[in-house]
């Protein structure tokens, strides 16, 4: 009976069990991948940069070993390696509804946790890509994508500088929808959440009307053909406050119809209406007034043919005042020389003001001389420009011409101008000796300095030298004749020098003299060699025998300063 009774016991036990739902609990993990939420990102201009985390959650979470990282548009793989760092968290706690803010280091006036790890000057984001948000296992906690980039949530988000995300009914708008959760917004203040807008309210269906008829304004009409324009491109922007222009250029053989091409960014456009650009061409379009606004701080702007589809896009940083981002040669470089309708040129340096010419050594602007500042200007009337210093100087040949001739004694110098004495200018010596007045008696004119000088001179130069004397020719004075040509005989111990024919003590002999000629030895390079090489040897066999008794040779030592001290 018990046996019975155990066995309905164990059937009923096992039917209960089958009949209970199995239920698995996991851990959570502290830190929740969904807790952290990227809300701002301000990418421009320039290097105006930064981006803020928030937790909407109610538990603080431990960000140690996290990463935020920038991801450029054509990022292939969003579980691949960072284009750049932006933040390693260390020891980084986000408390529940607290806010965190990496920027650029550049930028001033904003209050941030820290600054980017890999900053680049001149911006370390771009007008598309990508941020995301991983955490110690490199899984994507949160990604923000913009404009072009290739990595998003669904879509990516469009803006011209900066996006947000907003709040709606006290709930952080996270619908992994980039394009429908962020909104673009050059102003962002950090650590406050702003509000979603409020939906459209719903209205009835409007009645259907009919088809509407082809023009410029509807290019989806039904009956008007789609206008690919394929062959236009960017050729030049300059974003001017006054004057500012978007070129185009035809890059076919054909004339190219604009009708229904449109240039946009973000959402203003601006639609062309019957304007053709011949083969080859260019067209300038002057958006002062329109509704499409171009900044000079940076932009994309985006060439869409009629059907909105994109052809070509431009994506230009700051472009100073007066200059034009230009395509010259298939590179986009500035240019202060803008082109509109026509060939771009390059010139990446600006212009140096009226007055100033550019050192082509430093490729500074210097003020031009006086002389220079009107190089085409004529000089004034008896006066040529100097073709070194490029100033007017007078002629001296007009000079001479038109000034009264010179007092007596004087000339006039040819290349001055100038009346100058005859004694002191450079007149021909003849015609300074014949202009100056006779010397007194007793003197004469020297032919070379023009001067007077005594007669006496010339009576010592015409007098026979004295007996036994000679006239040098290049002194003119006398010299005793030198008459004894036998050597006196050296004194004993002495021999003469054949060259000073002087008398040297002699040099005594070191050596007998030999029955037979001497052979003059001649060393080798081998026997050289061969003494340096037993000289070694015998230092190294000196050196190991007194290592080798080294203790023997310190006892020596040791009882010879004994002896040496005892016998004091």
């Amino acid at each position: 009976m018990n046996f019975v009774r155990r066995g309905l016991l164990m059937i009923l036990g096992v039917v209960c069990l089958l009949a209970t739902p199995l239920v698995l609990t996991q851990p959570i993990s502290a830190n929740q991948t969904d807790s952290v939420a990227i809300t701002k990102v301000l990418f421009g201009p320039a290097d105006q940069e930064f981006v803020e985390l928030y937790n909407p959650g109610t538990t603080a979470v431990d960000l140690t070993g996290w990463q935020l990282e920038f991801l450029t548009k054509q990022f292939p793989d969003a579980a691949g390696q960072p284009t750049r760092l932006l933040q390693r968290f260390e020891g980084v706690e986000l408390a529940p509804g607290a806010f965190w803010l990496v920027r650029h280091p550049q930028l001033s006036g904003v209050v941030a946790e820290a600054v980017f790890t890999e900053a680049r000057q001149g911006g370390s984001l771009a007008n598309s890509g990508s941020v995301r948000l991983v955490n110690q296992g490199r899984q994507v906690v949160d990604l923000v994508g913009w404009n072009g980039a290739d990595q998003a949530e669904s879509a990516p988000a469009k803006a011209a500088t900066g996006l947000q995300r907003c709040q709606q009914q006290d709930a952080l708008r996270d619908s992994d929808n980039n394009a429908a959760d962020l909104l673009d917004s050059a102003d962002l203040l950090p650590g406050v959440l702003v509000g979603c807008p409020a939906p459209p309210s719903p209205e009835a269906p409007p009645a259907p009307a009919p088809d509407p008829a082809p023009s410029p304004d509807n290019p989806e009409a039904p009956n008007q053909p789609i206008n690919p324009c394929q062959a236009l491109r960017f050729s030049e922007v300059q974003p001017q406050a006054d004057q500012s222009f978007i070129e185009l250029h035809n890059t076919s053989q054909q004339t190219a119809d604009l009708t229904g091409c449109q240039l946009a960014r973000g959402d203003q456009r601006y639609r062309f209406d019957g304007v053709e650009i011949p083969a080859g061409g260019y067209l300038t379009t002057m958006l002062t007034g329109s509704a499409l606004k171009i900044p000079r701080r940076g932009a994309t702007v985006r060439l869409l043919n009629s059907a909105g589809q994109l052809v070509d896009q431009l994506e230009y940083r700051t472009v100073p005042k007066g200059a034009s981002w230009s395509l010259v040669d298939g590179v986009w470089q500035l240019s202060y020389h803008p082109t509109p309708d026509g060939a771009n040129q390059a010139q990446p340096e600006r212009p140096c003001p009226a007055g100033q010419t550019r050192n082509l050594a430093t490729g500074r602007c210097r003020k031009t001389p006086a002389g220079q500042a009107a190089p085409d200007r004529p000089c004034p009337a008896g006066q040529t420009r100097n073709a070194q210093t490029g100033r007017c100087r007078r002629q001296a040949a007009a000079a001479t011409a038109s000034r009264a001739a010179c007092r007596v004694g004087q000339y006039r110098d040819a290349t001055t101008g100038r009346c100058h004495r005859v004694a002191t200018g450079r007149a021909s010596k003849a015609a300074a000796v014949r202009r100056l007045a006779v010397c007194r008696p007793g003197y004469y004119r020297h032919p070379v300095t023009g001067r007077c000088r005594s007669t006496r001179a010339i009576g010592k130069l015409t007098k026979p030298c004295a007996t036994g004397q000679v006239r040098n020719p290049a002194t003119g004075r006398c010299k005793k004749l030198a008459t004894k040509t036998a050597l006196k005989e050296c004194p004993a111990g002495y021999q003469r020098n054949p060259q000073t024919r002087r008398c040297r003590k002699a040099v005594p002999s070191q050596a007998a003299q030999a029955g037979f000629a001497p052979i003059e030895a001649q060393q080798t390079a081998g026997a050289t060699w061969a003494w340096w090489a037993v000289g070694g040897v015998g230092l190294l066999a000196a050196g190991f025998a007194g290592w080798q008794w080294r203790w023997e040779i310190l006892q020596a030592i040791r009882r010879l300063k004994s002896a040496v001290t005892s016998g004091k």
